[in-house]
């Protein structure tokens, strides 16, 4: 699945989960879902996955970004933007 397929259903996954995704960090990224307790890189299928950010702040990030009247494209850049520059 993809970076922006897990962020649109965000909801549907545990605040235990933590998100790997492939770099360069996109909306098409592959990603995965583990609750590995490990921010060190994941290979899969010859894919090398790196910690992203766990669910519960991707969460916390949307219910901040709702009430900023931003479309959820634009919310899902700004989950990326702060992986890279705020976690």
């Amino acid at each position: 699945m993809n970076l922006f397929t897990v962020l649109l259903n965000i909801h549907e996954y545990s605040d235990e989960d933590i998100l790997y995704v492939e770099q360069p960090w996109a909306l098409e990224s592959d990603a995965i879902l583990t609750t590995k307790e490990d921010t060190q890189p994941i290979m899969c299928n010859n894919i090398k996955y790196e910690y992203f950010l766990e669910i519960f702040i991707i969460k916390e990030l949307f219910e901040d970004y709702e009430t900023q009247n931003v479309c959820l494209q634009d919310q899902c850049l700004k989950v990326i933007e702060y992986a890279l520059n705020d976690a």
